[in-house]
């Protein structure tokens, strides 16, 4: 007797809110191509970039620091590119995050490759995640 699959487990529902994305899908759209498919190459890539590429250490104070300067922000190339100033930015505004050597941390931010950079923003992105739920759920508020 064959096993049912519980296929439904698999689909997702993606929003478009890129235009790269949506160009990507266009393009394939008109050549027949699969989208999923090309989609999933993507994130393999992507993947095996972030999981091969080594930056060097922050601590919790800074990767939190990036994490709140960039949370609810669009990642597009700008930011990453302008990482930095971005960060100096933050500071003469007054806001170091609870970082004690915020000058020490946009030197080691610009010092980075851009994928370097990607790197950082994930992982910095991921740790604020993974605090809020932690925090949630430890005070009773987990949602």
């Amino acid at each position: 007797m064959a096993q049912r699959s519980n296929s439904y487990k698999n689909k997702t529902t993606l929003y478009f809110t890129t235009p790269v994305i949506e160009k990507m899908y266009e393009e394939l759209k008109e050549s027949r191509g699969d989208f999923s498919y090309r989609l999933g190459d993507i994130v393999n890539y992507y993947d095996i970039i972030v999981r091969n590429t080594e930056i060097p250490p922050f601590n919790t104070e800074e990767m939190e620091a990036i994490g709140n300067m960039l949370s609810g922000s669009i990642i597009s190339n700008t930011a990453i590119k302008f990482l930095p100033d971005f960060l100096e930015d933050a500071l003469a505004m007054g806001y170091n995050y609870g970082v004690q050597d915020f000058h020490a941390l946009v030197s080691k931010v610009r010092e980075l490759t851009i994928v370097q950079r990607v790197v950082l923003v994930d992982n910095a992105l991921r740790c604020k995640a993974w605090y809020e739920k932690t925090t949630r759920f430890l005070i009773g508020k987990w949602t």
